[in-house]
C-alpha cells in the first residue's frame, strides 16, 4: 500500500518532511510520539485530500491531536 499520510515538522517557516504512514492511526501516534521527545510542531499531511488533517504541538504538549 502506497503511503497516503506524511508526517511533517513546523521549523520556523519551513516544514521539513519526517516519513511517511498508510494509516492514520499510525501517524497520529507517531506524532505523539515525536512532539514527547523532540520539541516542536508536528502535522499529518494527506496526499489524496491535499491538506493537513492533524497536529500535534509540542512545545505546549497535553498529549491532544487537533484535527
Amino acid at each position: 500500500m502506497t503511503p497516503q499520510f506524511d508526517i511533517l515538522k513546523k521549523d520556523g517557516l519551513a516544514v521539513v518532511w519526517i516519513e511517511a504512514s498508510s494509516d492514520i492511526e499510525v501517524a497520529e501516534s507517531r506524532i505523539k510520539e515525536l512532539a514527547r521527545q523532540f520539541n516542536g510542531e508536528y502535522v499529518i499531511f494527506d496526499q489524496r485530500l491535499g491538506q493537513m488533517v492533524a497536529t500535534v504541538d509540542g512545545r505546549c504538549w497535553r498529549g491532544q491531536i487537533s484535527t
